[in-house]
């Protein structure tokens, strides 16, 4: 059981020092742009009820519309997809970003989304449930929720960005940088070229679901 296209070419990011307090304390900072080669996007337009753009594994998923865009939602349970992208070579720099909107209403169990890189079980991963005290980085990482969003999601939508330079991951909600962690670059190299998404919503017929859109993968 569970828990209760091309974009614009834009310039690579670029590390500054910025004040974060009266007592000057300065961290650095880093912006959330992505990289100017995009190796894939996904925003559900085409889709009128089940994409065919991304392979679905297991569980079941339809297209919806919300706000004037189309989304990847939930139906009932378990629905996890991949996509294969030629080309991706996870031991250089990178960038995955998407938006997430959970339901206003809440089911029985804990509504989530989760984003591998690779493959299922990856080092690299967000798990970024509706209950904000409970998102992580990788196995066992606290994600901060230094981007000031409610301790429970409800009608909300945020955006999740990656960025991968050199040995360090830089993770952003709504483009506030809220962990620097590192990584393998050497280990990473074996990974399969994909993106694995996996995600739960108890029952859209009920009103408790989880939509994801604006995926993209950007490479230098």
């Amino acid at each position: 059981m569970p828990e209760k296209g091309m974009a614009a070419t834009q310039e690579p990011l670029k590390t500054q020092s910025e004040a974060v307090s009266s007592g000057g304390l300065r961290r650095a900072t880093i912006e959330a742009i992505p990289y100017p080669k995009v190796l894939w996007e996904e925003n559900f337009a085409k889709c009128t009820f089940i994409p065919t753009t991304i392979k679905l594994l297991r569980g079941q998923g339809e297209c919806v519309s919300l706000d004037g865009k189309k989304w990847l939602a939930t139906t009932k349970g378990d629905l996890i997809f991949e996509k294969n992208i030629p080309n991706f070579d996870l031991s250089k720099d990178f960038t995955v970003e998407g938006t997430i909107y959970y339901s206003p209403k809440e089911g029985t169990y804990l509504e989530k989304f989760q984003i591998f890189i690779g493959k299922e079980g990856s080092p690299l991963s967000l798990y970024l449930p509706r209950s904000i005290n409970q998102w992580k980085w990788g196995e066992n990482t606290p994600i901060p929720n230094e981007a000031g969003l409610p301790d429970r999601l409800q009608g909300q939508k945020f955006k999740f960005f990656l960025k991968k330079e050199g040995e360090l991951a830089h993770i952003f909600i709504n483009d506030i940088r809220v962990l620097t962690t590192q990584v393998d670059s050497v280990a990473l190299k074996a990974l399969p070229s994909k993106i694995v998404g996996k995600m739960f919503g108890n029952d859209i017929g009920q009103g408790s679901y989880v939509l994801v859109s604006d995926l993209k993968l950007t490479t230098k």
